[in-house]
């Protein structure tokens, strides 16, 4: 891969006043590109992306329409448009202040290691990180060559013209991608088989638990319980250790399993978080037992309607004279007799008295 600006000279600063003169010639040539519009009786916007078309195929030395973007030896002319490519990123940095990268890759060429240009920090950053850099450059040619190759100008010096890309290119569909990244898998290295089996059972894991970060627990399947998961349709002549503890055959069957379903997860149900009714037992009653009540009122208060109007209440029976209380909220008070015929004879004295 080789980086933007290796083996070039950086430009010195410019001058101010050099640009202030550059600004004024800017300045004058939009005003006369403006008196053009007028004159020809056209859109500003219009002619100036007209102006920007013709710049950009400066820019990329394209003056000419029929230049051979496909032929063989183009490989410095490409190594050309993608340098100024990669300064334009840096000039964005220096006026917006922005940071960006781009990388460049021949699908069709094994051997071309590609281009990555944008400024210093993106291109550091894309060579720093992980998985990133040339194995990164690499992954993404293997990815991108599923396209068709380009019509060569001869194939084994007959002067035949290939026609596998005759016409307009369409991409292929997501079927066709599919099958062909598939068909690259099989023939990934032991490495990316192991990281292809870490990465399946942790997706899959994380899909039955509901947990984001959970993780498989490869030595002990029983710790899984900790998820409410358990792991079913291990191989059993499978030991139960790290993919990098595997060979890459008990590797590629276990990836077939969880692609199949032949190895999933499925939820437990814990006895600790179920709930089983029991029968809760009838309240305890106090006091008097149910019939007693009657007993105490039939004791206190007269129920036969009629009888001696001075007649206030009745002796209680012996059994429930000492009966006060007969609930826990109810209080009965028991007729004094004697205190009655106390009363009733001081009436009939009094009645004596008037006579």
């Amino acid at each position: 891969m080789t980086p933007s600006g290796s083996g070039q000279n950086t430009p010195e600063p410019e001058d101010g006043l050099f640009l202030e003169r550059l600004q004024t010639l800017y300045e004058k040539s939009l005003s006369d590109l403006r008196t053009f519009v007028q004159r020809e009786g056209r859109s500003f916007d219009h002619v100036r992306e007209l102006v920007d078309e013709m710049h950009c195929k400066h820019l990329f030395g394209l003056t000419n329409d029929d230049v051979p973007i496909s032929s063989g030896n183009n490989h410095h002319y490409i190594q050309n448009i993608m340098a100024r490519i990669s300064k334009l990123f840096e000039s964005l940095e220096r006026v917006a202040g922005l940071q960006s990268f781009f990388l460049v890759v021949n699908p069709y060429n094994s051997s071309d290691q590609g281009f990555l240009g944008g400024t210093v920090k993106g291109r550091d950053f894309w060579q720093g990180h992980r998985n990133c850099g040339a194995a990164g450059a690499q992954a993404f040619q293997l990815f991108t060559s599923y396209a068709p190759a380009p019509a060569s100008s001869s194939s084994g010096g007959t002067g035949e013209t290939s026609n596998a890309t005759a016409g307009p290119f369409y991409p292929p569909t997501n079927v066709e991608v599919a099958g062909n990244v598939n068909a690259a898998m099989k023939k990934t290295p032991a490495m990316n088989v192991k990281s292809e089996v870490y990465s399946s059972m942790r997706a899959a894991i994380r899909a039955a638990s509901g947990v984001r970060n959970a993780e498989m627990k490869w030595t002990n399947h029983s710790n899984l319980d900790a998820y409410n998961i358990r792991i079913v349709g291990w191989p059993e002549d499978i030991p139960k250790a790290n993919p990098s503890a595997l060979n890459t055959a008990q590797n590629r069957r276990i990836l077939d399993g969880l692609a199949s379903g032949a190895i999933f997860f499925e939820s437990i149900q814990s006895s600790q978080n179920m709930t089983t009714s029991s029968e809760v037992p009838p309240p305890e009653t106090t006091g008097l037992a149910q019939g007693d009540d009657l007993d105490v009122f039939e004791g206190t208060i007269d129920f036969s309607g009629g009888g001696d109007q001075n007649e206030v209440g009745r002796q209680l029976p012996d059994s429930q004279a000492n009966r006060i209380t007969a609930g826990p909220n109810l209080t009965f008070i028991p007729v004094d007799p004697q205190g009655e015929s106390s009363r009733k004879r001081r009436r009939e004295e009094s009645d004596i008295n008037d006579t």
